[in-house]
């Protein structure tokens, strides 16, 4: 973690970086490296997800694209607001098509987060206390690397219901039209067995 900063700090800094960093209320904080099985999720989220996109007027990120939280201001400028690196979004906002959003994202359907110890208490706590503000997000996958097991928090009428996928022949419904993805598709050489 480093001192305090104003987001155009924050930013400016960050575009010259070699290290990804997220701003949280004021301050910067050093992203870990990930596991191979991290990244081998996220691409498999990529090869499953991205093509079943095409044509819906919805588009899909990695963990390169900032996220802007509600409270960062329109314009950019202040010392309060947060900016994390989700492990993966995707977005139907015209707004976040624009090529003034091309490096930050306001407005989420899915956010997906891959579990690592380092990380899995902040994903579970800080992040979804932050991102379930977000008023376009209708789910929250919570990805775990070191079993096959996938919880879905979605948004209902009375608040977030939660559902766990365990089973290699469950169905991820996404929140865009009636596309989804297989759990084992997400797993694809992650484990050595992969008979679930």
């Amino acid at each position: 973690m480093s001192g305090s900063s104003s987001i155009d700090e924050y930013l400016a800094r960050e575009e010259d970086s070699e290290y990804k960093h997220e701003f949280v209320d004021g301050f910067v904080y050093a992203m870990a490296g990930a596991s191979s099985a991290h990244s081998t999720i996220t691409g498999n989220l990529e090869v499953a997800i991205r093509p079943l996109l095409r044509g819906s007027g919805c588009r899909a990120y990695g963990s390169d694209m900032k996220l802007a939280m509600p409270d960062v201001p329109p314009s950019l400028l202040g010392r309060k607001g947060t900016f994390y690196y989700a492990d993966y979004i995707v977005t139907c906002s015209k707004a976040d098509h624009e090529p003034s959003a091309d490096k930050i994202k306001r407005a989420p359907r899915l956010i997906i987060e891959v579990l690592s110890p380092s990380t899995g208490v902040v994903d579970r706590t800080e992040k979804f206390d932050r991102y379930r503000k977000i008023p376009s997000l209708e789910q929250y996958w919570l990805v775990d690397q070191q079993q096959r097991r996938i919880m879905v928090f979605e948004r209902d009428g009375s608040g977030w219901r939660e559902t766990e996928h365990r089973r290699s022949d469950s169905t991820l419904h996404l929140p865009v039209g009636e596309l989804e993805i297989r759990l084992e598709d997400v797993y694809v050489d992650v484990f050595e067995d992969q008979s679930g």
